[in-house]
């Protein structure tokens, strides 16, 4: 399975984030692409749906990055970004954006072997950016 998320993720993190980003303004825009997939996924799978797929993203991330530490009630009926932005922006600039990644990574990995890439593609198109044709990536900044 190709992984075309991963490009769109640091396209999109890249484009957001602008040159020399700070860890809070990181946590933000982490926290405001979770919103969009959030949105683009709840009429599908519902919140719980959302809860479970972003507490797994969590887990699976905490393998790489051991401060990614969350741990919340396991009936929450809605995401709460809020500890996760406070995680984030307590990181040093490049620490916050390897983990965003990481987790949104995992997220997107996740819901593909769960749905499918062209479903998922479908779902969360309109969240990531497409790099350009015949570019590579760079690294978010």
């Amino acid at each position: 399975m190709e992984d075309t998320f991963s490009p769109r993720i640091a396209a999109t993190l890249n484009h957001r984030l602008g040159q020399d980003a700070t860890s809070p303004h990181i946590a933000d825009v982490v926290v405001a692409v979770y919103r969009e997939i959030e949105g683009a996924l709840t009429p599908i799978v519902g919140p719980g749906g959302v809860v479970a797929l972003y507490q797994r993203s969590l887990h699976l991330a905490k393998a790489t990055h051991h401060w990614i530490d969350i741990s919340s009630p396991a009936q929450t009926p809605r995401v709460d970004f809020s500890t996760l932005r406070t995680l984030l922006a307590q990181q040093t600039d490049e620490t916050a954006l390897a983990g965003g990644v990481e987790i949104l990574e995992r997220f997107s990995r996740l819901l593909v072997s769960l749905i499918g890439l062209s479903l998922s593609e479908q779902l969360l198109g309109a969240v990531w950016i497409q790099p350009p044709a015949g570019s590579p990536v760079q690294d978010a900044p």
